[in-house]
């Protein structure tokens, strides 16, 4: 008896933590099939940006544009960046941009985090997990 309730200790499952694995595979698995045909971000300019200076130029207008307002919506960044871009030369937005400070990189996303694995690590960590 005493031997037949140490194996079943052994073997139990606890089966609420067994759901929370099954929902963090689950979880893992979409994220990985959502992002597999991830395709470049665009820079979105306007018409009048055209040459590899007006690229530039336009860039540092959008930067120092966000380090003034950082919390403006996507729309009025556009107005402000576009009379930066206007209103200033591209000498003096190089200046300006020059003083912003550094910017931390964002932490990229469990999704991405698990899209950027190598495959090999990706196909253990799925064989590894007790179900």
């Amino acid at each position: 008896m005493k031997r037949a309730h140490s194996q079943a200790d052994e073997h139990w499952i606890n089966r609420d933590v067994r759901q929370v694995q099954i929902a963090a595979r689950e979880e893992d698995e979409r994220d990985a099939v959502i992002l597999a045909d991830v395709t470049k971000l665009e820079l979105v300019t306007p018409g009048e940006v055209v040459a590899e200076r007006d690229h530039e130029h336009w860039g540092l207008a959008v930067a120092v544009a966000h380090d003034h307002e950082p919390h403006v919506g996507a729309g009025d960044l556009w107005e402000m960046a576009r009379e930066l871009y206007a209103g200033i030369d591209l000498a003096s937005l190089r200046a300006a941009a020059a003083e912003l400070p550094p910017r931390e990189s964002p932490r990229p996303s469990r999704a991405e985090e698990f899209r950027r694995r190598p495959q090999l690590e990706i196909s253990r960590s799925m064989s590894d997990r007790p179900l």
